[in-house]
């Protein structure tokens, strides 16, 4: 009878502390914009603590126009575009605006997909983090995309 007890105690505690944890939730990634999610799924590293006097030769406009030109997407919407450093397994310390690009066409990026000889139907969009030089004129270093939104 005590013994029983006992175990009714523990699961009343354990029933408690679940519902305890319901309500408290999980962290939510609402809150966190969505390139440093898309960034944390890889081995970049990006710092976006960046010094006032930092020697910056590509302006916030021209990064735009370079990103939009390199994803082919002209008409793309821009979130953010964030001066950062860039740390990669090859590349550390690198200067560079994190463009944040959404709508962008994926036969844009890779051409129109075929199907059986024929052109499949498809209208898929997606986002786009580019990184592009903000001491070097017209560099990209690169890009990631994906459609997690």
């Amino acid at each position: 009878m005590r013994r029983n007890r006992k175990f009714l105690v523990l699961g009343l505690f354990a029933m408690v502390l679940v519902g305890a944890g319901l309500l408290v939730g999980r962290p939510t990634d609402a809150l966190t914009p969505w390139p440093d999610r898309v960034v944390g799924l890889t081995s970049l590293r990006i710092d976006y603590v960046v010094p006032a006097n930092a020697p910056i030769a590509v302006t916030q406009d021209a990064a735009i126009g370079k990103a939009r030109l390199h994803t082919r997407a002209p008409t793309a919407v821009v979130h953010s575009a964030r001066l950062a450093f860039y740390n990669d397994l090859s590349v550390h310390g690198l200067l560079v605006w994190v463009v944040d690009l959404d709508g962008i066409n994926l036969d844009q990026l890779s051409g129109p997909m075929q199907r059986n000889g024929a052109p499949a139907p498809r209208e898929v969009t997606t986002r786009a983090v580019v990184f592009v030089s903000a001491t070097q004129p017209d560099f990209v270093v690169g890009m990631l995309t994906s459609n997690l939104n």
